[in-house]
């Protein structure tokens, strides 16, 4: 009965599928032969409705782009991409996207916070930092060395804790400033209940109506 109702679904799921394609005047998506059975894969339907996170193809602009940005704050992760690049591309590339959208979104926060932009590029060099230091600390073989590497690692962290509370109480605060307007409005569309209905009735009969439903 189970495999009776997934074989119905997998038909309807198909049937939308062709009508949406041949409605829009655009070729069918080549099938991928590595797909399991569909009458036997209830999690693949779920796959399949579930919405898939935005990918975009990476240009050689991009790559370029992507690349000095990671040059620029990590050169030493330099090395590890081209290795990455030669044996796993797919893995290269998807690692390079997000390097370019971290790119995009720094961009955007110098333009629209500059003092969080400058917290966030301090962020980023004490996390190069740690990772330094607890690399030398575990390879280093001079105790007092490695004590001192110890001592600076604390102070790195430390700061990387405060530095990461400040940007918490930054998003606290937006949130509570969101919620208070979302209060308000929710207050005011009580107030204006009967005018408010009234305003949808009006649109959904033709009329005109100076209140909106949403």
């Amino acid at each position: 009965m189970k495999n009776k109702l997934t074989a119905i679904l997998w038909m309807a799921l198909s049937v939308a599928l062709l009508d949406s394609t041949f409605a829009q005047d655009t070729p069918l998506p080549p099938v991928k032969k590595d797909l399991p059975p569909r009458g036997n894969d209830p999690l693949l339907m779920q796959k399949l409705l579930t919405p898939q996170p935005e990918i975009f193809e990476l240009t050689p602009e991009m790559e370029k782009e992507a690349l000095a940005y990671l040059a620029q704050r990590d050169p030493r992760a330099l090395d590890e991409f081209n290795k990455i690049k030669g044996i796993n591309p797919r893995i290269y590339n998807e690692r390079l996207r997000q390097i370019w959208k971290e790119r995009q979104r720094l961009e955007d926060l110098q333009k629209d916070d500059p003092v969080r932009y400058e917290r966030e590029l301090k962020i980023r060099d004490l996390e190069r930092q740690s990772r330094e230091l607890s690399e030398g600390y575990r390879k280093g073989q001079d105790e007092a060395a490695r004590r001192a590497m110890r001592a600076n690692l604390s102070n790195v962290i430390a700061q990387l804790f405060d530095l990461r509370e400040i940007n918490r109480q930054d998003e606290v605060k937006r949130l509570e400033a969101e919620l208070r307007r979302l209060k308000e409005t929710l207050d005011q569309r009580q107030k204006n209940r009967a005018g408010i209905i009234e305003r949808r009735i009006q649109q959904l009969t033709g009329e005109a109506g100076a209140m909106e439903w949403e």
